[in-house]
């Protein structure tokens, strides 16, 4: 398997558990997106910035198409989510 197959499985790989935890929290993204860090709502917040900063610095590195990176964007909960996958 070539690298840039390798490396678009694992853009699939993030973007899937991005999907997964936006489908956990669906109808909750007001408590997302303002609860403490030490609280489940803000934990999932903490995970989705960290999964969207890998997705933004991924999609830097191997020229994933900006349409893509957009797409994952707009299910956004928090805000640093969307600077990441503006």
């Amino acid at each position: 398997m070539s690298s840039l197959s390798r490396r678009s499985l694992r853009f699939g790989a993030h973007s899937s558990r991005l999907q997964r935890l936006r489908n956990q929290w669906k109808g909750r993204e007001s408590e997302v997106a303002t609860s403490e860090v030490d609280q489940p709502p803000g934990q999932a917040r903490q995970a989705e910035t960290d999964m969207a900063s890998a997705l933004a610095s991924y999609e830097a590195r191997t020229k994933v198409d900006g349409d893509r990176r957009r797409d994952l964007g707009q299910g956004c909960m928090s805000d640093m989510c969307r600077f990441y996958l503006k």
